[in-house]
Protein backbone atom coordinates (compact mmCIF):
# COMPACT_ATOMS: atom_id res chain seq x y z
CA UNK A 1 0.00 0.00 0.00
CA UNK A 2 1.25 3.50 -0.69
CA UNK A 3 2.73 5.54 2.10
CA UNK A 4 0.15 8.40 1.95
CA UNK A 5 -2.71 5.91 2.28
CA UNK A 6 -1.04 4.24 5.24
CA UNK A 7 -0.48 7.58 6.91
CA UNK A 8 -4.12 8.51 6.36
CA UNK A 9 -5.22 5.16 7.81
CA UNK A 10 -3.00 5.71 10.84
CA UNK A 11 -4.56 9.14 11.38
CA UNK A 12 -8.10 7.69 11.09
CA UNK A 13 -7.53 5.06 13.76
CA UNK A 14 -6.29 7.57 16.32
CA UNK A 15 -2.74 8.38 15.33
CA UNK A 16 0.59 6.65 15.89
CA UNK A 17 -0.16 6.09 19.59
CA UNK A 18 -3.17 3.91 18.79
CA UNK A 19 -1.17 1.90 16.27
CA UNK A 20 1.72 1.49 18.72
CA UNK A 21 -0.78 0.17 21.27
CA UNK A 22 -1.96 -2.39 18.70
CA UNK A 23 1.66 -3.29 17.94
CA UNK A 24 2.39 -4.16 21.58
CA UNK A 25 2.37 -7.91 22.22
CA UNK A 26 -1.17 -9.11 22.92
CA UNK A 27 -2.59 -12.53 23.73
CA UNK A 28 -5.83 -14.30 22.95
CA UNK A 29 -8.03 -16.23 25.42
CA UNK A 30 -5.75 -19.28 25.30
CA UNK A 31 -2.66 -17.17 26.01
CA UNK A 32 -1.26 -17.44 22.47
CA UNK A 33 0.29 -14.27 20.99
CA UNK A 34 -1.92 -12.41 18.52
CA UNK A 35 -0.61 -11.72 15.05
CA UNK A 36 -0.73 -8.20 13.60
CA UNK A 37 -3.96 -8.75 11.63
CA UNK A 38 -5.68 -10.19 14.70
CA UNK A 39 -4.58 -7.20 16.78
CA UNK A 40 -6.09 -4.88 14.18
CA UNK A 41 -9.33 -6.88 14.25
CA UNK A 42 -9.45 -6.57 18.03
CA UNK A 43 -8.92 -2.81 17.74
CA UNK A 44 -11.72 -2.55 15.15
CA UNK A 45 -14.16 -4.53 17.29
CA UNK A 46 -17.23 -2.46 18.14
CA UNK A 47 -16.96 -0.24 15.05
CA UNK A 48 -19.51 -0.48 12.26
CA UNK A 49 -18.30 -1.68 8.82
CA UNK A 50 -19.09 1.68 7.17
CA UNK A 51 -17.05 3.63 9.71
CA UNK A 52 -13.82 5.16 8.30
CA UNK A 53 -11.88 3.99 11.38
CA UNK A 54 -13.06 0.41 10.76
CA UNK A 55 -11.91 0.60 7.13
CA UNK A 56 -8.58 2.04 8.24
CA UNK A 57 -8.01 -0.85 10.69
CA UNK A 58 -8.83 -3.33 7.91
CA UNK A 59 -6.36 -1.56 5.63
CA UNK A 60 -3.69 -1.66 8.31
CA UNK A 61 -4.36 -5.35 8.97
CA UNK A 62 -3.64 -6.11 5.31
CA UNK A 63 -0.35 -4.21 5.41
CA UNK A 64 2.85 -6.00 6.44
CA UNK A 65 3.73 -5.15 10.03
CA UNK A 66 7.25 -4.00 9.09
CA UNK A 67 5.80 -1.21 6.93
CA UNK A 68 3.48 -0.06 9.71
CA UNK A 69 6.28 -0.19 12.28
CA UNK A 70 8.47 1.88 9.99
CA UNK A 71 5.86 4.63 9.89
CA UNK A 72 4.98 4.77 13.60
CA UNK A 73 8.35 3.92 15.14
CA UNK A 74 9.38 6.54 17.66
CA UNK A 75 12.78 7.73 16.46
CA UNK A 76 13.21 10.37 19.12
CA UNK A 77 16.17 8.65 20.74
CA UNK A 78 19.57 9.20 19.13
CA UNK A 79 20.61 5.57 19.39
CA UNK A 80 19.70 3.40 16.41
CA UNK A 81 19.90 -0.38 16.10
CA UNK A 82 23.66 -0.20 15.37
CA UNK A 83 24.74 2.48 17.79
CA UNK A 84 24.47 6.28 17.86
CA UNK A 85 23.45 8.05 14.68
CA UNK A 86 26.27 9.68 12.79
CA UNK A 87 24.20 12.11 10.77
CA UNK A 88 20.78 12.61 9.31
CA UNK A 89 19.65 11.24 6.00
CA UNK A 90 18.93 13.72 3.24
CA UNK A 91 17.38 13.02 -0.13
CA UNK A 92 19.54 13.27 -3.23
CA UNK A 93 19.41 16.56 -5.11
CA UNK A 94 16.55 16.82 -7.59
CA UNK A 95 18.81 16.45 -10.63
CA UNK A 96 20.24 13.11 -9.44
CA UNK A 97 16.96 11.49 -8.42
CA UNK A 98 15.77 8.86 -10.89
CA UNK A 99 12.54 9.62 -12.71
CA UNK A 100 9.55 7.32 -12.43
CA UNK A 101 8.95 5.28 -15.62
CA UNK A 102 5.51 6.80 -16.14
CA UNK A 103 6.79 10.39 -15.94
CA UNK A 104 6.39 10.93 -12.23
CA UNK A 105 5.46 14.57 -12.43
CA UNK A 106 4.41 16.56 -9.38
CA UNK A 107 1.35 15.25 -7.58
CA UNK A 108 -1.77 17.35 -7.63
CA UNK A 109 -3.39 18.37 -4.39
CA UNK A 110 -6.94 17.24 -3.65
CA UNK A 111 -8.23 20.79 -4.06
CA UNK A 112 -7.13 20.75 -7.71
CA UNK A 113 -9.62 18.03 -8.63
CA UNK A 114 -12.71 20.14 -8.94
CA UNK A 115 -16.25 19.30 -7.85
CA UNK A 116 -17.50 15.74 -7.62
CA UNK A 117 -19.42 14.54 -10.61
CA UNK A 118 -23.06 13.56 -10.34
CA UNK A 119 -22.23 9.95 -11.22
CA UNK A 120 -20.02 9.38 -8.15
CA UNK A 121 -21.65 8.03 -4.98
CA UNK A 122 -21.84 10.15 -1.86
CA UNK A 123 -20.44 9.12 1.53
CA UNK A 124 -23.96 8.27 2.69
CA UNK A 125 -24.46 5.93 -0.29
CA UNK A 126 -21.18 4.17 0.40
CA UNK A 127 -21.98 3.85 4.09
CA UNK A 128 -25.44 2.46 3.37
CA UNK A 129 -24.11 -0.10 0.88
CA UNK A 130 -21.26 -1.11 3.17
CA UNK A 131 -23.64 -1.98 6.00
CA UNK A 132 -26.68 -3.47 4.26
CA UNK A 133 -25.20 -7.00 4.39
CA UNK A 134 -25.47 -7.39 0.61
CA UNK A 135 -22.56 -9.84 0.64
CA UNK A 136 -23.63 -13.11 2.19
CA UNK A 137 -20.98 -15.79 1.89
CA UNK A 138 -22.18 -19.36 1.58
CA UNK A 139 -20.37 -22.52 2.52
CA UNK A 140 -21.05 -25.66 0.54
CA UNK A 141 -20.08 -28.99 2.02
CA UNK A 142 -19.24 -31.49 -0.72
CA UNK A 143 -20.14 -35.08 0.13
CA UNK A 144 -19.22 -38.34 -1.59
CA UNK A 145 -22.68 -38.40 -3.18
CA UNK A 146 -22.04 -34.94 -4.69
CA UNK A 147 -18.69 -36.14 -6.04
CA UNK A 148 -20.33 -39.24 -7.58
CA UNK A 149 -23.06 -37.11 -9.19
CA UNK A 150 -20.43 -34.78 -10.62
CA UNK A 151 -18.46 -37.71 -12.07
CA UNK A 152 -21.60 -39.11 -13.70
CA UNK A 153 -22.49 -35.69 -15.14
CA UNK A 154 -18.97 -35.28 -16.51
CA UNK A 155 -19.10 -38.75 -18.11
CA UNK A 156 -22.48 -37.96 -19.68
CA UNK A 157 -21.23 -34.61 -21.03
CA UNK A 158 -18.09 -36.26 -22.39
CA UNK A 159 -20.18 -38.91 -24.16
CA UNK A 160 -22.41 -36.18 -25.67
CA UNK A 161 -19.37 -34.28 -26.96
CA UNK A 162 -17.90 -37.45 -28.45
CA UNK A 163 -21.24 -38.27 -30.12
CA UNK A 164 -21.33 -34.78 -31.68
CA UNK A 165 -17.76 -35.18 -32.94
CA UNK A 166 -18.56 -38.59 -34.43
CA UNK A 167 -21.66 -37.19 -36.16
CA UNK A 168 -19.58 -34.34 -37.58
CA UNK A 169 -16.93 -36.80 -38.84
CA UNK A 170 -19.62 -38.88 -40.54
CA UNK A 171 -21.19 -35.81 -42.13
CA UNK A 172 -17.83 -34.66 -43.47
CA UNK A 173 -16.95 -38.15 -44.75
CA UNK A 174 -20.09 -38.07 -46.98
CA UNK A 175 -18.61 -35.07 -48.77
CA UNK A 176 -15.17 -36.69 -49.12
CA UNK A 177 -13.35 -34.81 -46.41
Amino acid sequence: MSKPRLLAAIDRVGGPEAVRAALRPQQDEQGKPLKWAASCCEAARGLKPGDPAYTAWVRLAATPVREVKGLVDDRSDERGPRGPRQGTWRPAPRARRPRAPWGGGPRRERDDRGPRGGDRPSREDIKQHATDEAFKPTIRIVTEQDKAERREREKREKAEREAKRQAERERLSKFGY
